[in-house]
């Protein structure tokens, strides 16, 4: 009884930690660009605002890695662009 209660209160304190993670805006607003970008909606100045804004450079490469992904690629013109803005935005 004592190690289901100590599991139990484990899996209680990952909840929260999940949920005050999942319940922030930051959180929420990401996650709508990554569903815009899975359903082919996304706007792709969305990810140059990004990078100019100068956001995480994790979270902007991770957006380039899946709208390439989803688009099969990026046309020469785009991935140039981004390619020159991320490194621009990386030595800054």
């Amino acid at each position: 009884m004592h190690e289901l209660k100590e599991s139990l209160q484990y899996h209680i304190a990952i909840t929260e930690k999940i949920r005050k993670i999942t319940d922030s805006a930051d959180f929420r607003a990401r996650w709508q660009l990554e569903r815009q970008i899975l359903e082919g909606n996304d706007d792709r100045e969305v990810l140059f605002q990004k990078i100019a804004e100068k956001e995480d450079l994790v979270e902007v490469l991770r957006l380039v890695c899946l709208k390439s992904a989803v688009n099969n690629g990026f046309r020469e013109k785009d991935f140039m662009r981004i390619k020159t803005e991320v490194w621009t935005f990386a030595i800054a």
